[in-house]
């Protein structure tokens, strides 16, 4: 189908250093990012995540967006926590 997208779906771990969870994509039509875990996670585009600053998210909140920037994605928790069961989904065109 024309105009369709296409998603794929990972789970990560995040942790106190910073990690990139998605390259840079001109193709990227759409991310979700859903916190599973119990610890409060930060999300950046474009640079290195570091706590208190860029989004926050709470434990069992997500982000969804539609209008979204190719940059990568980076996420970071606050020292001496980890955060598993982050679920990241991008969309792409269904070429």
């Amino acid at each position: 189908m024309k105009n369709s997208i296409k998603f794929i779906n990972i789970s990560v771990t995040a942790n106190q250093r910073s990690t990139q969870v998605l390259p840079e994509n001109t193709n990227r039509k759409a991310i979700i990012i859903q916190n599973n875990s119990t610890t409060t996670i930060y999300i950046t585009f474009g640079h290195s995540a570091s706590i208190n600053s860029g989004m926050r998210l709470i434990p069992t909140a997500n982000f969804e967006s539609y209008a979204v920037t190719s940059s990568s994605v980076h996420i970071v928790t606050a020292p001496g926590t980890t955060a598993d069961n982050i679920i990241i989904i991008e969309g792409t065109p269904d070429i």
